[in-house]
């Protein structure tokens, strides 16, 4: 059974819970590091930035045909640091998700920290709609492949998400044609 210090329990047994996040990403060759808090905050030695340009975060959801966590995370990379990191391949980087209550002091209790989801990237998607760069990031438990369903768009643009520098599929939209010859 999980043990809870008096603090945290105080704080969730209260009328209203104010409450924080830290975020922790493994990227290819780095950890980043977000809050959703106005402010940085240190933590075991590890500052958690808030100029991250989180969006959202979703609460792990379940899935129907698999027990499964998915968690979802929405970040902003309008001028672009993050994407090139997320281009070198972070499938099957860790993804953790801590939440955090303020005390009655109204500071953000930084040793009392809940994990609301660990797990691997499962995936990452790339959205421009002209105002903002948006990142998705889509991680899942180590079952998650169990239930996994992906539609792979088969145009030169839709191999453009997975990567940039990948000309292979460039052949296939150039009308190239070669007779196959069948048989001895």
């Amino acid at each position: 059974m999980r043990v809870f210090s008096s603090t945290l329990l105080a704080a969730l047994n209260s009328d209203t819970l104010k409450h924080f996040a830290l975020i922790d990403i493994q990227l290819a060759s780095t950890t980043v590091y977000f809050t959703d808090l106005p402010y940085p905050v240190t933590v075991g030695g590890i500052t958690y930035t808030s100029d991250s340009g989180l969006v959202e975060y979703q609460a792990p959801r379940q899935s129907s045909q698999v027990d499964r966590e998915a968690f979802k995370l929405t970040l902003v990379d309008n001028d672009n640091t993050l994407r090139p990191q997320l281009e070198q391949g972070i499938a099957g980087k860790t993804l953790r998700v801590r939440i955090g209550v303020f005390n009655g002091s109204d500071q953000p209790n930084t040793t009392d920290l809940l994990t609301s989801y660990q797990g691997y990237i499962d995936s990452v998607n790339y959205q421009n709609n002209f105002e903002q760069a948006l990142i998705v990031i889509e991680a899942s438990s180590p079952m998650a492949d169990l239930s996994l369903v992906k539609t792979l768009i088969t145009s030169k643009s839709g191999m453009d998400q997975l990567s940039l520098t990948d000309t292979s599929f460039d052949s296939v939209i150039d009308k190239n044609e070669s007779i196959v010859r069948w048989g001895r």
